[in-house]
């Protein structure tokens, strides 16, 4: 898996986290936090059990805090 600071991702093995997002990289372990439910993991980079999130131009994205957004780019 190739990861990158601030994109999105869900985790496996605790969908309850929600959406969480890459905060840091080193060599061998990547962090994520997960803001909807207030935890942070980190996970080896070469099984971390995540998916990473894309979305597209016209997907309504829910936050936890602020409603909804549609994408328009």
């Amino acid at each position: 898996m190739s990861f990158a600071l601030g994109q999105r991702w869900i985790s496996d093995t605790e969908s309850d986290l929600g959406l969480g997002t890459v905060v840091a990289l080193d060599a061998r372990t990547v962090s994520l936090m997960f803001p909807a439910s207030e935890e942070s993991r980190v996970y080896s980079r070469s099984d971390a059990p995540v998916t990473r999130v894309a979305f597209n131009a016209g997907d309504i994205i829910e936050s936890h805090e602020d409603g909804h957004w549609r994408l328009t780019a």
